[in-house]
């Protein structure tokens, strides 16, 4: 379900885009990390770019986490895709980094997560041990009605922590933010999720 041999490496995550510090995907102000590649090809994905299995930038792992560890201000960091798990091996080694060091970690994966703790592969559970929050099932536009932190209903915010356990409540919200961020050269990254209705020209995003 999730060996891709590009991936193979637990020292390298393939990134596709970064940003430092926002408060439109998770509670607090955090970083987002995307990593590339995803098998799911969901219609309407909102990064289609991120889907296929290709080299965009390798980084080391300890230096990303390093990176991540050092911006003032952020409670954590969000990963998302592409799907962050097809890179279980380095995102393990990732997750428990940052975890020594205090700060808050959100995932969102297109598989299920009982799926994923019965996978037969110590770094996935070790992930999830890591995991405060994570948003689980693959994006189906009949489903997205505005769902607060999900791009669909069926998509479930598990609290795999006692860490946001008071944020049980933006389950029952339908309430998104979103914010665009464009380079000099005209290239735009896409901060949170975007209505249904929104309807963007696709185009690279910003690294």
């Amino acid at each position: 379900m999730l060996e891709v041999d590009l991936y193979s490496d637990p020292d390298l995550l393939n990134v596709a885009a970064f940003y430092p510090a926002t408060t439109t995907l998770g509670p607090g102000r955090r970083a987002i990390l995307w990593l590339q590649g995803c098998l799911q090809s969901c219609p309407h994905c909102v990064t289609p770019e991120m889907q296929p299995i290709i080299e965009v930038e390798w980084i080391e792992v300890e230096e990303l986490a390093g990176l991540v560890a050092s911006i003032d201000g952020i409670e954590g960091i969000t990963v998302v895709g592409g799907e962050p798990l097809l890179q279980y091996r380095a995102l393990a080694r990732f997750l428990d980094f940052l975890k020594k060091r205090g700060l808050a970690t959100m995932l969102y994966t297109g598989y299920l997560y009982e799926d994923l703790i019965g996978y037969p592969r110590p770094e996935i559970g070790h992930l999830l041990s890591n995991t405060d929050i994570l948003v689980d099932g693959p994006y189906l536009r009949e489903e997205d009605h505005g769902e607060m932190w999900r791009g669909s209903a069926n998509q479930r915010i598990l609290f795999l922590s006692e860490r946001y356990k008071g944020w049980e409540w933006v389950r029952r919200v339908k309430k998104r933010d979103l914010s665009l961020h464009y380079s000099d050269d005209g290239r735009y990254l896409l901060l949170g999720i975007p209505p249904a209705s929104l309807i963007l020209e696709k185009g690279p995003t910003i690294r």
